[in-house]
Parts: structure tokens; C-alpha cells; sequence
């Protein structure tokens, strides 16, 4: 029998459905992957640990398990976007496109811009959105609406980890972001 840090070492590099179908082979491992707070931060860990503080998210007080669903979620996120379809606005006037990528314990969404003074090759990234959780498992997204906020290292205070009074709290779906 291995021990028990070791046990969690190797389960650590599976997916949740794998870990499940490993659980389900045995009473005393379903606790162990369900429960096991050591397993789950190994997960997110090793999974995402590079590029966010797994530490941060929800004030360090929701469960890795949890913080593995929502990071799994968001990740989808990560990456250049731009809008298509069906647009009043003429193809002339198109948005610009949207990056998305890690923050210590959110996700920033930034719309991207040529620099004009830079030459070709140079970009400017505007934040308009920030992703994270409450640590009471809340999503918790904000919307810089007129692109004038600077996220400092001294506005991530509270709960929310974010100061309120200069962002408007929204709800992000798939498709749209609406007003809470």
C-alpha cells in the first residue's frame, strides 16, 4: 500500500472523470477525492498554478474542488476574441478584438487597440472586465465602463477584491454580459 501523500502525488495529474471512475472502485477512495483538500489544490496546482496564485481566488476560502470547476470553466476564456455575426454597425466600424488572461486571482478582459505612435507592431491593451469569486463561492465580475480604471495592487481590498464604487457588478453569460 503507498502512502497517502504519494496516493495523492499520482492522482493529482488525472482529470475529475478519471478521478471519479477511480473513486468508484472503492469506499475508502471516494472520500479521498472528494473531500481531500490536498488533492484538489494539487489539481489546480499543477494545472494552473503558473499562470494564477491558486491561493487568491475567493480570499483563499473556498474549496479547491470548487476553484478547480471555476477555473475549468474560465479557461475557456484565455486567449484573443473577436465579435462576428450579425452587427447593425458596418463592417467598416467593427469592435475591436478582446484578450483575456490571467490575473493573480481573476480573470482580465482587455480590449486591443493599434498604437498609433509605436509603429505596426505595437498594441494597447484597454481592461474592461474582471472575472474572480467571493469566497462565499460568488461570482464576482466587474465591468470598467468608460475604460478609465487601473487595477493597483492596493484596489484589490475586501472581499470582492475589488474596489466597487468604480466598477459596475455584472453577471457574465455565455453570450452577453447583463447589469446586476
Amino acid at each position: 500500500r503507498f502512502p497517502r501523500n504519494v496516493q495523492l502525488c499520482v492522482l493529482s495529474f488525472l482529470l475529475p472523470s478519471d478521478l471519479a471512475a477511480f473513486a468508484s472502485t472503492c469506499k475508502r477512495l471516494v472520500s479521498l477525492c472528494r473531500r481531500d483538500q490536498r488533492l484538489w489544490f494539487s489539481m489546480c496546482h499543477r494545472r494552473w498554478g503558473s499562470q494564477t496564485l491558486i491561493n487568491k481566488w475567493g480570499s483563499g476560502r473556498i474549496s479547491y474542488r470548487r476553484l478547480y470547476r471555476i477555473l475549468d470553466e474560465y479557461k475557456n476564456l484565455i486567449g484573443f476574441w473577436r465579435r462576428c455575426g450579425d452587427s447593425a454597425a458596418p463592417a467598416s466600424s467593427s469592435p475591436p478584438p478582446v484578450f483575456f488572461e490571467w490575473g493573480p486571482s481573476y480573470i482580465a478582459g482587455s480590449r486591443v487597440f493599434p498604437s498609433k505612435n509605436k509603429g505596426y507592431d505595437a498594441m494597447i491593451e484597454k481592461p474592461f472586465l474582471w472575472m474572480s469569486v467571493a469566497w462565499n463561492r460568488k461570482a464576482m465580475n466587474y465591468l470598467d465602463s468608460d475604460g478609465k480604471f487601473v487595477l493597483n495592487e492596493e484596489d484589490l481590498i475586501g472581499e470582492s477584491g475589488f474596489v466597487e464604487n468604480e466598477l459596475i457588478r455584472v453577471n457574465v453569460g455565455k453570450n452577453k454580459i447583463t447589469y446586476n
